[in-house]
C-alpha cells in the first residue's frame, strides 16, 4: 500500500456524505505523528484551556505518588483516563481513531482500514465508524463480518443509528481515508429514534480503547515501562507512556477476553501482543493513544466461523475544543432521513 503523505504538508477537506468526515488538518504541534489521518484540528490544546476540568482524576497527582510503582502509576494513570471520559461532568470530548493492519479469515486476507470519529458532550453524541478491506481477496460472504459503515446519533434524547450502503465505501489511498461516495449511501437503521440518554453512552465499553482491565494484577510486563513527563510547544505538561500487556495475564482475565470476542465478533480468542503507547495531559485526559495488537480466535456467526486473526496498529488523537464538537454533518444526513 502506498505510504501515506504526511498531513502536516497538505490540507485536508475529506467528504463523508455531507463532509460527515469532514476535516482539516494544517498543523500538528508537538511530538504527535505526522503521518497518519488525523481529522481534528485541535488535538495539541490543553483540555485546561476549554474544559473544566477541576472533577476529574488528576494524572499529576498520580504521577506524582512517590508510594506507588511505575507500573502502579501507569495503571492508575490508564484507569483515571477512562473514568474521566465517564465522568458526566465533562463539557466535552473528540477523539478520531485510524486503525491499520492485516485481517485473516482461514486462508483469505486483507488490509483492514477502521476509522472512528466521535464527538460528544452534554446533549448530543455523534459517533461514525468506517470499515473497508483494501488489497484483499476476501469473498461477498467474508465481507460483510469485515466492512461496515454506521453513524449514531444522539440528539434530543434519542438515539439515531443510520447505516451505510458499502458499495458507496471509497478509499483515498493519498490520504488514507475513507469516504462514501454521495449521499443516497445512508439509511435508517435498527431502533432508529428510540429513547437514549447522553450520559448512558459515557460507560466503561465505550471508553476502552484496549480489551485489556488495568485494575488486573501484573497485566504490565515491569521490564516494559516508560514514563516521561514533557510540554507541548505551548508550555502545558502531559505525559508519555509506553509498555507493553502480559497476554498471559490478559488471557487469564475473563474480562479481557470477553471484550475481545465482543470487539471482533469472535469466540475462543486470545490476545498474541499488546504493546501500548499513551500521552495523558496533567487534568487526566487523553491526549494521544496508541496500541500495537495481534489476536487470533474464531470470526464468524451461528451459521459460519473462520479461524481469524489480525495484526494491527491504531492511532488514537483527542480533542476538547467546541470547534472540533461540531456535529452539523451527521445532523444533515438525518435530516434527509426524517
Amino acid at each position: 500500500m502506498k505510504k501515506f503523505i504526511p498531513i502536516i504538508a497538505i490540507v485536508l477537506v475529506i467528504g463523508l456524505t455531507a463532509a460527515c468526515f469532514a476535516g482539516c488538518a494544517e498543523k500538528i504541534e508537538g511530538d504527535l505523528p505526522e503521518d497518519i489521518p488525523n481529522l481534528l484540528n485541535d488535538t495539541d490544546v490543553c483540555p485546561d484551556t476549554v474544559l473544566d476540568v477541576s472533577g476529574l482524576i488528576s494524572a499529576k497527582s498520580i504521577y506524582e505518588n512517590s508510594s506507588l510503582t511505575d507500573a502502579q502509576k501507569i495503571m492508575q494513570m490508564m484507569s483515571a483516563t477512562e473514568q474521566n471520559e465517564m465522568s458526566t461532568s465533562l463539557a466535552r470530548f473528540n477523539y478520531f481513531q485510524y486503525k491499520i493492519g492485516t485481517t485473516k479469515l482461514d486462508k483469505q486476507e486483507g488490509t483492514l482500514i477502521y476509522q472512528r470519529l466521535r464527538k460528544q458532550n452534554q446533549q448530543e453524541k455523534d459517533d461514525t465508524t468506517l470499515k473497508l478491506p483494501i488489497n484483499h481477496n476476501f469473498g461477498n460472504l467474508e465481507v460483510t463480518f469485515v466492512q461496515s459503515a454506521m453513524i449514531r446519533l444522539l440528539t434530543d434524547n434519542k438515539i439515531y443509528r443510520i447505516s451505510g450502503d458499502i458499495k458507496d465505501m471509497t478509499y483515498d489511498e493519498e490520504t488514507g481515508l475513507i469516504s462514501m461516495k454521495n449521499d443516497d449511501g445512508w439509511s435508517k437503521g435498527k431502533n432508529f429514534g428510540d429513547s437514549e440518554s447522553v450520559a448512558s453512552s459515557q460507560n466503561l465499553e465505550e471508553t476502552k480503547k484496549t480489551v485489556a482491565y488495568w485494575d488486573k494484577g501484573g497485566i504490565i510486563k515491569e521490564d516494559s515501562i516508560s514514563i516521561e513527563k514533557k510540554t507541548n510547544e505551548d508550555g502545558y505538561v502531559y505525559y508519555s507512556l509506553s509498555f507493553e500487556v502480559d497476554v498471559d495475564v490478559a488471557n487469564s482475565d475473563s474480562r479481557t477476553i470477553d471484550k475481545l470476542c465482543e470487539d471482533n465478533g469472535g469466540t475462543d480468542m486470545k490476545v498474541n501482543k499488546l504493546v501500548v503507547k499513551a500521552q495523558i495531559w496533567e487534568c487526566g485526559l487523553m491526549r494521544y493513544y496508541e496500541t500495537s495488537e495481534n489476536w487470533s480466535g474464531k470470526i464468524g456467526n451461528v451459521l459460519i466461523n473462520y479461524e481469524g486473526s489480525a495484526d494491527s496498529t491504531s492511532y488514537t488523537f483527542y480533542s476538547y475544543t467546541e470547534k472540533d464538537n461540531d456535529m452539523s454533518a451527521s445532523k444533515a444526513i438525518l435530516a434527509e432521513l426524517l
